[in-house]
């Protein structure tokens, strides 16, 4: 998501699923793989307060190579995923999709690119206009500005704890921006279809969602869909999304009628109601906007008034309040506001 860096514990043991292999990465995160079918594997993460979220991968292991999807934020992600991926298989990745664009999802695609020189990637061709824009042109305006602020604020003979907070944050975004980025070579429209020996894997655009390009994996034999951040716990990211469109799209989600979805963050999800619950948290977005609108409120007045609730008894109840309020209700009322009716 974006921006790059959110701070965001997420707990990872899914019901039924016992994780396999463990191990650490970059900014006191680790991880546990687990074995979701015969050869489809996903490596989770658990983040500590105040360390920048890491994507979930999933590894699909055919009898000679590996598709992997999304590989992390960072190159030392990239690293620790491919370092999961050895305790796995040996087989060569010949194939990485990235479901969206935001960084967190995308930027240790550096090392799949120097481990695998051959391997394609795969995406939506509105998330190559979405790296470019969106993370490369953010980076470059921005890395020259946060070096100097973390010149400054090093250069302080006593930091505020809030500094101190600003320069460990700061420190950790340009340990994220070393390397570059990997761009798609293999765009998708609507649908690109991948046979690995006898397995059929399905790259799918459902439509908008969470980014104009978001792609969910679908393995139709397994009945496992991956679906990056259209669909994640316990914390629904929801800037510069297309809510109206993005409920069409969870419909569409849901008709494919997997057993297991695999979110962009969080635990592997086997009951589809947390769907069908942030639908419901979306719709009392748009129906609250739309009604404020017709009243002539203004951006931060319907800030004020629009409220979200989740479900009872949904995964979105284990959300923080606050959390859940800068990082799913507040970006959902710009989005509502923004997108075309």
């Amino acid at each position: 998501m974006r921006p790059a860096l959110v701070a965001l514990g997420l707990v990872v043991a899914g019901a039924g699923l016992a994780p396999a292999q463990t191990g650490s990465g970059p900014f006191n995160n680790t991880y546990a793989i687990t074995t979701l079918a015969d050869g489809v594997h996903t490596l989770t993460w658990t983040t500590p307060p105040g360390s920048p979220a890491i994507s979930n991968s999933t590894f699909i292991v055919g009898e000679d190579d590996v598709i992997l999807i999304d590989t992390g934020l960072s190159r030392g992600a990239g690293e620790a995923i491919l370092e999961g991926l050895r305790k796995i298989t040996s087989k060569p990745v010949s194939m990485v999709i990235n479901t969206h664009w935001h960084g967190d999802h995308i930027f240790g695609n550096q090392v799949f690119r120097r481990a695998f020189p051959g391997a394609r990637f795969v995406a939506h061709t509105a998330t190559r206009e979405g790296i470019i824009t969106g993370e490369v042109d953010y980076r470059d305006v921005n890395r020259p500005k946060m070096e100097a602020r973390i010149k400054e604020l090093r250069a302080l003979a006593k930091r505020t704890e809030a500094e101190g907070r600003e320069l460990s944050r700061a420190e950790m975004q340009i340990e994220v921006w070393q390397g570059d980025y990997v761009l798609p070579d293999v765009l998708v429209d609507q649908r690109l279809t991948i046979m690995q020996g006898r397995r059929r894997v399905d790259v799918l655009h459902l439509g908008n969602a969470n980014t104009p390009g978001d792609v969910v994996i679908h393995l139709p034999a397994e009945r496992i869909v991956i679906n990056g951040d259209m669909a994640i716990t316990p914390i629904q990211f929801a800037f510069f999304s297309a809510p109206r469109a993005w409920i069409l799209t969870l419909d569409r989600l849901a008709a494919l009628d997997p057993a297991m979805f695999v979110p962009g963050h969080g635990p592997v999800q086997r009951d589809p109601r947390f769907i069908a619950d942030l639908q419901a948290m979306l719709r009392s977005v748009v129906d609250q906007v739309a009604a404020g609108m017709k009243e002539g409120l203004d951006l931060e007045a319907l800030k004020a008034r629009v409220k979200v609730v989740p479900p009872a008894g949904s995964v979105y109840e284990k959300a923080a309040p606050a959390a859940l309020d800068r990082l799913f209700r507040v970006p959902a009322i710009e989005s509502a506001v923004k997108e075309p009716r």
